[in-house]
């Protein structure tokens, strides 16, 4: 009996073993056929629109769709980051990246604005319009071994360099910074390497606030606080690897909101804060529901991608009293607002490569048409991936992505 018994264990064993090999091998079958069909798949892009493409430059991209590039007065004129280094890998802090005023519609360089070597594939430089006349953008500056924003004003070259890097600005005269080291050690798509990151030094970061008004800079939200609000809903648990990202300013400049992450043992948490300008008191909206990308529907309003009573999918919510709101249904994406009840949204590659552009109107029972197909080749993942990132003129006329082309990073647009 005790030899049968020993029989029967080998030959589980055996064919676990055997079940094991076979189950690795159909994953690694799986992954080869998925990669291939997204190979297969790469074909000219059937949407119509405005392929972006300036000579002397490989990749030409705008980066994150929180900013508009369009000039609000011209909008043939557009901000962009141009480069030659290989797109498929990740960002070198010695390869150089243009800040260029492009005109978009005929491909020619109106002005170079200026080069930084602090830049990543998501958000660039977080080169963007201050105001219709002024750029903003981060540069390292090797005297001083920091990351620092420069403004600059296209009409005259004129320029002022600021002690802070910006991570979000608003044009009434105020600029909003974080730890660019603490993102490069926790979550390297949004940082930059100019200078290497450890963990004493991104253990008090925080957001300043610089007003260009008066010249004054201010710690408005400190990390060490959030940590404390955080952990009176995590029964104590220790918190580690903490980072602050995703800093947007309300239209009015009422107020910001920004993502505080960190992870509890091996979890990642993800919770939504928001800081009142006026008053100064900091509120912890939602805690711990995957909150990945957000746009202001208005003043007191936020539409944000995460989980709620309806799975994950799109959200809006009250900021005056936090109530939040099913709005549809959906995968996660970048939404940008057109109006008060119209976004655009794109979508993650599906088993095909594809990411989609779609146009959302309505906020009860909103419809979804879908404007464009896109397709990313397998080898761009993780911080080389590219993100559609919708942004949408001012005038509402013109809709502006970024894709791989020829496995080159472009800038297509498309007539809304």
């Amino acid at each position: 009996m005790k030899k049968e018994i020993k029989i029967l264990k080998n030959k589980v064993r055996f064919y676990l073993k055997k079940s094991i090999f076979f189950l690795d091998f159909f994953r690694m079958l799986k992954g080869i056929i998925r990669s291939i069909r997204r190979l297969v798949m790469l074909k000219a892009d059937d949407s119509k629109g405005y392929l972006v493409d300036i000579k002397s430059y490989k990749n030409v991209f705008i980066g994150y769709y929180d900013k508009n590039p369009f000039n609000q007065i011209n909008e043939d004129l557009m901000l962009v980051h141009a480069n030659n280094a290989p797109s498929y890998r990740r960002p070198n802090p010695n390869e150089p990246t243009d800040i260029l005023l492009i005109n978009w519609k005929s491909n020619t360089i109106i002005k170079k604005i200026g080069t930084t070597y602090s830049w990543n594939w998501q958000q660039g430089a977080r080169a963007h319009w201050f105001n219709d006349k002024c750029v903003i953008f981060n540069y390292y500056d090797n005297s001083t071994n920091q990351y620092k924003a420069r403004l600059y004003w296209v009409s005259d070259d004129s320029l002022i360099d600021l002690p802070i890097p910006v991570q979000e600005s608003h044009h009434l005269g105020f600029v909003f910074s974080l730890s660019y080291e603490a993102l490069n050690l926790y979550r390297p798509d949004y940082g930059y390497r100019n200078h290497i990151s450890n963990e004493d030094k991104v253990t008090n970061n925080s957001i300043i606030m610089y007003d260009i008004n008066n010249n004054e800079e201010f710690e408005i939200v400190n990390i060490f606080e959030l940590e404390k609000i955080s952990k009176l809903t995590t029964v104590n648990e220790k918190i580690t690897r903490c980072k602050i990202n995703h800093i947007m300013a309300s239209p009015g400049c009422i107020r910001i909101v920004f993502l505080f992450r960190y992870y509890i043992g091996k979890k990642r948490v993800t919770d939504l804060f928001s800081y009142d300008l006026h008053t100064k008191k900091i509120s912890l909206l939602l805690r711990d529901k995957d909150i990945s990308h957000y746009f202001w529907k208005n003043d007191n309003e936020l539409i944000y991608t995460g989980k709620g009573d309806n799975g994950f999918g799109y959200y809006i919510i009250n900021l005056n009293n936090s109530k939040t709101r099913p709005y549809f249904e959906f995968g996660d994406g970048h939404p940008h607002r057109m109006s008060e009840d119209e976004i655009v949204i794109d979508t993650y590659p599906d088993k095909y490569g594809q990411r989609k552009l779609c146009y959302v109107q309505g906020v009860e029972n909103p419809k979804i048409e879908e404007i464009g197909s896109f397709t990313e080749p397998f080898i761009y993942y993780g911080e080389t991936r590219c993100d559609l990132h919708p942004s949408v003129s001012f005038s509402r006329k013109f809709i502006q992505i970024d894709i791989i082309k020829s496995y080159n990073k472009k800038i297509f647009v498309i007539e809304s």
